[in-house]
């Protein structure tokens, strides 16, 4: 018997040819699976912009609301002239008066013996 020949063989590839027959009628069109795959990629590489996007777009928001909800500084005051010294009383005038004016006196001539040289 020639192994070239052997029936297992003819057999064997018989049965293979027809399974290839039968998955080829069952195998998806090609041009609809490559289209199917050029849009999945195509999504993939539009998912990340648009993350990006997403997350520009909440960044202005919050700080967009920062903005209008911070309490704002008011304008500093200038003052152009000094205040007129006036003779009226004022609250805290009755700190400067003692009972004892002659202990002021003296106290106030020590300070000024111990500044000078």
């Amino acid at each position: 018997m020639n192994p070239m020949n052997d029936p297992d063989d003819e057999e064997l590839s018989r049965l293979l040819r027809a399974s290839g027959r039968a998955g080829e009628r069952r195998a998806p069109a090609f041009q609809r699976v490559w289209h199917a795959a050029k849009a999945a990629s195509a999504a993939r590489r539009a998912a990340p912009q648009t993350r990006l996007a997403w997350a520009a777009a909440v960044a202005a928001a919050i700080a967009l609301c920062a903005v209008v909800a911070l309490p704002r500084r008011p304008a500093p005051v200038v003052i152009t002239e000094a205040p007129a010294a006036s003779d009226e009383a004022l609250p805290t005038d009755f700190l400067l008066t003692t009972n004892n004016d002659e202990a002021v006196h003296r106290l106030t001539g020590e300070i000024d013996a111990l500044l000078r040289p």
